[in-house]
This record gives structure tokens, C-alpha cells and sequence, in this order.
């Protein structure tokens, strides 16, 4: 299966070939966890980036939109203010599981019918 090209940044077509790469190997790779040490270091967020990759691939896509299921997971209160930028980076690797899911679903969907 080919991605659909998008027009993306060059942080968004990492973190792409990391999921990729990661979602080949069933769990949260080193590759991830380095991606998200680099985003957070460059966006200055103080989160820990391998318990952001654990978040990241346990939390059900759908679930991480939810702020407070995404401050549960953190261990954060219900006061704390998740930072906008926590929120995109999230956001964009929520995306691409979402995309990953919908090709595996396509491709299932194509061996199935040329069987």
C-alpha cells in the first residue's frame, strides 16, 4: 500500500516513517521514543518522552483526542493544562495510526477479494 502524498513537514514525515517502522514491530520502537525526545526537546515540553511512546501506542486513537484520558495516562491532575504544543504532536501521530489502520484495513481488504 502507498500513502496518499500530502504535503507535510519535514517533522511530520518522521514522525511517519517512525510509525511506520514502529508499527511493524508491534510496539513502542527506540525510533519513536527518539523522535519524541527530539519534538518535545525542540518544543521545550517537559514530558518523558517513553512514557509519551507507551501513551501513544496503548491509548486507542480515538481516546487520545480526549484530554483527560491523555492527563490520566500522564499522571496528570484535572487542573493541569495539557500544552498546546503536547496536544499537536499528539494530534499528528494519532493521525498517522489512523492512517495505518485504514491501509491495513484496505489491504486486508484486497487479499481478501483477490482470494
Amino acid at each position: 500500500y502507498h500513502y496518499p502524498t500530502i504535503t507535510c513537514s519535514k517533522e511530520e514525515r518522521e514522525l511517519q516513517r517512525v510509525l511506520e517502522l514502529s508499527m511493524k514491530e508491534q510496539e513502542p520502537s527506540s525510533h519513536a521514543s527518539a523522535w519524541l525526545q527530539t519534538r518535545l526537546r525542540t518544543l521545550k515540553l517537559d514530558v518523558d518522552a517513553g512514557v509519551l511512546t507507551q501513551v501513544l501506542h496503548e491509548v486507542h486513537p480515538d481516546e487520545l483526542e480526549n484530554e483527560e484520558v491523555l492527563k490520566m495516562w500522564l499522571g496528570l491532575s484535572e487542573e493541569d493544562v495539557l500544552p498546546e504544543d503536547l496536544r499537536n504532536v499528539v494530534a499528528s501521530f494519532r493521525q498517522l495510526r489512523l492512517l495505518e489502520q485504514y491501509a491495513n484495513a484496505a489491504d486486508k481488504r484486497a487479499s481478501s477479494s483477490s482470494s
